[in-house]
């Protein structure tokens, strides 16, 4: 029996950057409730509304990214997360640059991006190494029977189907 890795559907890549926006939301929405709900506004505090807009963006832009990239095969994991990390650092310029109808920086991309690239270190610090051992056949054969292969006859890639090792 031949074994060979499954076709990559683009239809991921269009997904994770939904699935990224959708944390990102879902994560401010979800914060600004419990911080409403909790009485931790900007006006109880001088020191939470320092705080309370940078760990906004922060947990949004480690959520979107880290999420967003979890729909990505694991050998494209790091690489999507780095485009889901720039996209999201765009779309936030973007949106919120051109705020009052001129354009300023706005501060919270910072807290965003530190958010986002703390994922794709999480990513990166996960990544198996490229010369990575085949894995052993260490596993008993299910059966006897001729028809069926043992559990080390299967063809298996150090990759994981991403590619040549």
């Amino acid at each position: 029996m031949n074994h060979t890795p499954p076709k990559t559907s683009w239809v991921r890549y269009p997904a994770a950057v939904v699935v990224a926006f959708v944390a990102s939301v879902a994560t401010f929405v979800i914060y600004g409730i419990i911080g409403v709900s909790t009485g931790m506004t900007s006006d109880s505090s001088p020191t939470l509304s320092v705080v309370l807009p940078a760990s906004f963006n922060f947990l949004a832009g480690f959520a979107g990214v880290f999420c967003g990239s979890l729909c990505l095969r694991r050998c494209d994991r790091l690489a999507g997360a780095a485009g889901l990390l720039v996209l999201g650092i765009c779309f936030e310029v973007l949106m919120l640059g051109s705020a009052h109808g001129e354009f300023h920086f706005p501060l919270g991309a910072i807290a965003t991006g530190i958010g986002g690239l703390l994922a794709v270190g999480l990513f990166l610090w996960r990544k198996p190494p490229k010369n990575a051992l085949e894995p052993t056949a260490a596993a008993p054969s299910v059966s006897d029977e001729p028809g069926n292969p043992k559990a080390g006859d299967m063809p298996t890639s150090s990759s994981g189907g991403c590619g040549s090792a």
